[in-house]
């Protein structure tokens, strides 16, 4: 929700009637958040958004009408993939941080997910002290991991034959809505197509022997500009 004034003046924003659960935050600029995690039972709801300051008021009602359990609901997560750091460290520092911290990413799939005060550390900087995450457990040198704003309901990692150093980090999520998110997290190889392809292939495998029927999305990243600095993966 937005509003303005015509001179310009700060304008505070609040909402009534909310639903169970639901939030709505000012903004402080004009702008206000309405966020509803977990819809409650099939209905329709009347929330009555209000905006006042100094030379008035003005208020307008929106009727959300939830289908439950009967439809589906729509669901916005922003993901993020990559590591953020500087490469020939294989650990996060500052930059990388600042970089979360400016996305803000509802899920992120992390490579090397290393930091010097140890992974908690590294979410709660980025991220926030209420994020979930999960993390490669065997010592891995540069471990996958996941960070989520919504609860991580079961977690692992399948062994990535095809490396030494790092497996495939997954996590089944518990997003807003009737499904839930299912994320693996993978560092391929960068020696060549035919490695990757080997491990695509693979982890297509695990994906359907674990999580049968699940549709198979790949988020992408943009390609980059080789980098003649970075160590060989």
């Amino acid at each position: 929700m937005t509003a303005s004034d015509p001179d310009e003046d700060a304008v505070s924003l609040v909402a009534s009637n909310l639903p169970a659960g639901a939030v709505f935050v000012d903004q402080g600029d004009g702008s206000g958040e309405f966020n509803w995690a977990y819809p409650a039972a099939t209905g329709t709801y009347a929330v009555t958004f209000h905006a006042s300051n100094a030379d008035g008021s003005d208020s307008e009602q929106i009727l959300d009408r939830h289908r439950g359990d009967r439809g589906f609901v729509d669901v916005s997560v922003t993901p993020h993939g990559g590591e953020p750091h500087q490469r020939d460290l294989q650990s996060y520092e500052d930059p990388g941080i600042r970089i979360f911290q400016g996305l803000k990413p509802d899920v992120a799939c992390l490579q090397e997910f290393n930091y010097a005060s140890g992974a908690r550390a590294l979410v709660d900087a980025a991220f926030s002290t209420g994020h979930y995450y999960y993390v490669e457990t065997d010592g891995e040198q540069i471990p996958n991991g996941i960070i989520s704003k919504y609860p991580i309901l079961s977690s692992g990692q399948w062994v990535d034959p095809y490396v030494s150093n790092r497996d495939m980090a997954w996590a089944i999520i518990d997003i807003p809505g009737t499904q839930n998110l299912h994320v693996v997290s993978v560092h391929f190889l960068t020696t060549g197509a035919t490695e990757r392809n080997q491990q695509a292939t693979y982890l297509k495998g695990c994906i359907q022997t674990n999580w049968p029927g699940r549709r198979l999305h790949r988020h992408r990243r943009r390609p980059q500009h080789p980098d003649p600095h970075r160590r060989p993966a």
